[in-house]
């Protein structure tokens, strides 16, 4: 349930992938020790975050997904130890291997309007997976938002021309609807739909989380306003 420490736990498995025995303890034993940290942290700021939010009833939830967060983690965290060591040793590199130079994060998000922001991974993931789902397909298609849907393997983005569901692990598309085809959206209790001009079917963002909802709601609504005001005929 903590999205930042997917993202970060997400980065660092496509990017630092260990060449060598001893670089796969080594990152290993850091993701373990991250995990256990982001857990134990969890507990202090998962609460905080929930009052700031919601008050009281948000203050016991975030409690309770902190305490979820400090078993679950350092579970994580050992597979993730494991996994390493053993890809570590597996790859161990030969010695034509010593210059190999490899990117240690994504390239940086920036915006429409140009302007240079603090780096984000989450904006840097999310980017990155547009570029590369579907072999490029879409990659002249403008990032602008995603969101978790359902569970963390598929993702609700959205461009400046069109919303998509995607599956992140293969990076392949389940659906895309382009802006010109798009009747309305509206909100529901459990996620997003949305309605098409031909009414062929009604493509539904499961989204059960109120803040990540009504925040990916309006983007869309901002998107397909400033897609259709920049189309309108000359009068």
């Amino acid at each position: 349930m903590d999205r930042e420490y997917q993202d970060r736990r997400r980065q660092n498995l496509a990017r630092n992938r260990p060449k060598h025995a001893l670089v796969g303890v080594a990152q290993g034993a850091s993701s373990f020790a991250n995990s256990v940290a982001s857990g134990f942290s969890g507990l202090v700021t998962r609460p905080l975050e929930g009052a700031s939010r919601e008050g009281v009833g948000g203050l016991f939830k975030g409690f309770g997904k902190g305490l979820v967060g400090a078993v679950t983690k350092p579970a994580v965290g050992i597979f993730d130890l494991t996994s390493n060591i053993t890809e570590g040793i597996r790859n161990t590199a030969t010695p034509t291997d010593i210059n190999m130079i490899e990117r240690v994060r994504y390239p940086r998000y920036i915006g429409s309007d140009g302007i240079l922001q603090p780096y984000s991974l989450r904006e840097a993931i999310g980017q990155h997976w547009l570029k590369d789902v579907d072999g490029g397909k879409y990659l002249n298609d403008t990032y602008l938002a995603h969101c978790h849907v359902q569970n963390n393997e598929r993702v609700a983005m959205l461009t400046n021309n069109r919303v998509m569901l995607i599956r992140t692990r293969n990076l392949s598309v389940e659906w895309q609807e382009p802006f010109t085809e798009i009747q309305t959206i509206k909100r529901e209790p459990t996620g997003i739909a949305i309605y098409l001009r031909n009414m062929s079917w009604e493509p539904f963002f499961i989204i059960t989380d109120k803040n990540s909802r009504e925040d990916f709601f309006k983007r869309i609504e901002e998107a397909v306003i400033k897609y259709n005001s920049t189309r309108r005929p000359m009068q």
